[in-house]
């Protein structure tokens, strides 16, 4: 085992690659891409609560943006290598098995897939439904910090979204922290599954919610070591 996760790297990494606007807002800073993640980055430590480690890196990793809104950039450009995702494609799938795998070791990925198919939000539900550890968002499951939210598009089934879980209120709200959402990393608060409908503002899109990857429960069954 390899011990415990180490929330001290993840307070260094967040310093390191974050500086403070003259609001003292913290942001991204890319004058520390020598940083990402070969450095620091490269070094983290999970232990077998790896859901709830992966949402903190989703966390730390707020603010990325592309270069030219074209699923491009440096940052989107390790997302899309580290599952070897040809430049261009989207990549919300390829965030959150990063922040589930960002040393890229051999098979760890989410559910142990292949880096193709971890890219594909539609391919992780039913990877996840295959396993038993999907839940639809009519079945009364309340997500956990570290589950993925799937969205499906009802025009074209094999297109989606995906992001991670990243806090769980008592009140019942939910933060998910999406990957190529507005060309960047967003961070947005819902206040019940039924606002999650869709994952943006827009009430007509139509990626609609279509239920939970239970990542949570897979993980503390599937030991990391």
């Amino acid at each position: 085992m390899r011990g415990n996760y180490m929330l001290e790297k993840i307070s260094a990494m967040s310093h390191a690659l974050y500086s403070y606007d003259k609001n003292g807002l913290n942001y991204l800073d890319v004058k520390n891409l020598s940083l990402f993640p070969s450095g620091l980055l490269g070094k983290v430590v999970y232990s077998t609560k790896r859901s709830s480690a992966a949402a903190t890196m989703a966390m730390l990793l707020r603010g990325i943006k592309e270069d030219t809104n074209n699923n491009d950039g440096a940052f989107v450009r390790e997302f899309q290598y580290n599952q070897k995702i040809l430049r261009g494609a989207p990549w919300c799938g390829s965030f959150v098995n990063w922040c589930y795998n960002p040393t890229h070791e051999v098979n760890k990925n989410i559910f142990g897939l292949d880096d193709i198919a971890v890219s594909s939000s539609q391919t992780l539900k039913r990877e996840a439904k295959k396993r038993g550890y999907w839940a639809s968002k009519d079945s009364g499951y309340k997500p956990q910090k570290g589950d993925l939210v799937i969205w499906t598009d009802i025009e074209n089934p094999s297109r989606g979204h995906v992001g991670i879980v990243s806090k769980v209120q008592s009140n019942g709200s939910i933060t998910v922290i999406h990957g190529n959402f507005d060309d960047a990393v967003v961070e947005k608060k819902y206040r019940t599954i039924k606002d999650m409908e869709v994952a943006g503002d827009n009430p007509n899109s139509t990626n609609k919610l279509a239920g939970f990857i239970r990542l949570s429960d897979y993980y503390n069954r599937h030991i990391y070591i």
